[in-house]
């Protein structure tokens, strides 16, 4: 296997929880890898968008905002490596998305 190919599959497993663990990572370490990778990108999104982010978990609940975010690790593929971008791409991931429990206030 191409370490490309390898590294597809690694990115893969961090955004789809139900994928499988790429040969030669533990079950244990691929957990601590997307734990790792969602509370990063989760950081930068709940930085950004506090107010939002307080709103929505108000009425909606903290585990609505926080499966929002999980949608967009898994379904959103970013067009930018730098971190700083990924406010950015959040909110392209909800204008394109179409969800239909999110506000009109928030696009």
């Amino acid at each position: 296997m191409s370490m490309l190919h390898w590294q597809s599959q690694l990115s893969h497993s961090i955004r789809h929880q139900d994928a499988a663990v790429p040969e030669g990572i533990s079950e244990r370490a691929m957990a601590v890898y997307r734990d790792l990778f969602f509370n990063n990108v989760l950081s930068f999104i709940d930085g950004t968008f506090p107010v939002a982010e307080k709103i929505i978990s108000h009425q909606f609940g903290r585990q609505q905002w926080l499966l929002l975010v999980a949608d967009f690790v898994r379904d959103y593929h970013c067009t930018s490596p730098l971190c700083l971008e990924i406010p950015q791409h959040f909110l392209d991931y909800v204008s394109e998305a179409e969800i239909a429990w999110l506000p009109e206030w928030f696009y």
